[in-house]
């Protein structure tokens, strides 16, 4: 039996009468039995031989065996790449062989297999996808508990659309060469093509969808599972309305953790300004919605942004100025962490590129968009984004001076004051979109914005004379909004 087989190779392996014949003897039962390769490679690092013990672990990651799921497969590269490594320097080959090896299994194989498990069972508890996916998807289960080529595993995250997956291949196999692939993977991450398992055109029942499920499907049609589930958890369904802002979130920190930052894959001016079109798109299409917290606890950014945002509204309730804290996340959030690192100088000077470039930028990623045959995305124009970008900029710079404010230090309003030129560049270029659209729009939230550009421009003169004072702990006087006398 396979405890007494165990038992006995224990034994052999104590004893200090071990010889050659222990290693045939294993060598021959590794044929028949896998666990037997885990006492030939302790037998081997045993006897100071770890490139031999690394082979072996290898050869059980790889054997033909339809009883050694991936998940084993992925331990068992690991305990070779373990091994390997105690043979360095001359295994330097051999370790980034093994190295490339998991990397692939664990970091593109795993969390494909879990997106095709899930597309299989039809989205969880949450059937919307259609039987012909399911059944794609199924086909594919079987060969994936094998180790593939990457190759393979690219061809099979393009044909069921899966762009997270695909940004990673990307990530391992970087170069220069691939930058216009790149930027079209991201456009495809938030807008697939029209044969997608979870486009609008492909679900089961689209006209029953709420209006949310009209725009980035991976997002808000598909389960609010991980993006990269490397278990057998279920994902965890919902019924409230997607929101674009902590799904799209996750996402991006989950794509992180899974790629390089210094690589190709993370060009902020290719993220930046498809999410801020997506952001600007989700806010035509949908009403402003509370943050929902469902999918889980708010990050301590998020949390951050809200309880600043709500606070602001109990000072000084601003009609107009509903969800604009909510639409700088892409700047509060993304620019200033993990990949980008960005300071908030260098945010608003960024952002301030992206403002004025707009009639450059926005052609060329529409022209990376998939077909809309179901009529789902409104058109968006040039003067859409810009006013779209300036209420993120007027947001960003509104909690920056409140940031500044709170601060019993005089460094952050030092930095505040060195981006003098910069604030007052990028708030001009605001003020003049803005009173171009004045007479074509004379719209309500056109003049709210107005109002806004001449406030911070006090507040940021303010900042530029005054000498550092401690905090008065009145952000609403600090930042020149009437409060009531108390």
């Amino acid at each position: 039996s396979s405890s007494a087989l165990h038992g006995g190779l224990e034994e052999l392996l104590e004893s200090p009468a071990v010889t050659a014949a222990v290693e045939v003897f294993l060598k021959e039962k590794c044929r028949k039995v896998p666990e037997a390769g885990n006492f030939l490679s302790k037998y081997y690092l045993a006897h100071g031989r770890p490139t031999c013990a690394s082979n072996v672990f290898q050869q059980l990651a790889e054997r033909q065996d339809p009883d050694i799921d991936l998940l084993q497969r992925t331990v068992y590269l690991d305990r070779a790449l373990q091994a390997a490594g105690f043979a360095l320097p001359h295994s330097k080959d051999h370790v980034e062989e093994l190295r490339t090896k998991l990397d692939i299994a664990a970091r593109v194989q795993m969390p494909l297999l879990r997106e095709l498990e899930l597309l299989a069972s039809g989205g969880g508890n949450n059937p919307v996808v259609s039987r012909s996916w399911r059944e794609a998807a199924r086909r594919q289960l079987a060969s994936f508990q094998q180790l593939l080529r990457l190759q393979d595993l690219l061809q099979a995250a393009v044909d069921f659309s899966l762009f997270h997956i695909v940004l990673v291949v990307m990530d391992l196999t970087s170069s220069a060469q691939q930058k216009e692939k790149v930027a079209q993977a991201w456009v495809s991450l938030f807008f697939p093509p029209v044969p997608s398992p979870y486009s609008l055109s492909e679900i089961v029942n689209p006209d029953g969808q709420p209006l949310e499920h009209k725009l980035f499907p991976l997002l808000t049609v598909r389960p609010a599972a991980a993006f990269f589930m490397r278990n057998e958890s279920g994902p965890v369904c919902r019924a409230q309305p997607p929101n674009f802002h902590l799904r799209a979130s996750r996402l991006l920190q989950e794509l992180g953790a899974s790629t390089q930052p210094a690589r190709l894959v993370w060009d902020e001016h290719t993220v930046v300004t498809l999410l801020e079109y997506c952001n600007c798109l989700w806010h035509m299409v949908c009403a402003p919605q509370e943050v929902d917290t469902s999918e889980g606890p708010l990050t301590s950014a998020e949390a951050t942004a809200v309880e600043d945002h709500h606070s602001r509204e109990e000072v000084a309730p601003q009609p107009h100025a509903e969800g604009s804290s909510e639409r700088a996340w892409v700047a509060l959030e993304v620019l200033v962490r993990r990949p980008f690192n960005y300071a908030h100088s260098n945010v608003l000077k960024f952002y301030g590129d992206v403002l004025k470039h707009v009639p450059n930028w926005l052609p060329d990623l529409q022209k990376l968009l998939p077909p809309d045959p179901a009529g789902s995305r409104p058109v968006v124009t040039v003067d859409d984004v810009r006013t779209h970008v300036s209420t993120v900029i007027l947001a960003m710079l509104d909690t920056w001076a409140t940031q500044v404010d709170a601060c019993t230090d005089d460094r952050a309003a030092s930095e505040f004051r060195g981006a003098s030129l910069c604030i007052e560049s990028v708030l001009g270029e605001i003020k003049s979109h803005l009173q171009d659209l004045q007479g074509a729009d004379p719209s309500a939230n056109v003049q709210w914005l107005l109002t806004e550009v001449k406030r911070l421009e006090g507040v940021s003169q303010r900042i530029q004379r005054r000498q550092h004072v401690p905090h008065s702990g009145n952000p609403g006087a600090a930042l020149g909004v009437p409060t009531m006398p108390g």
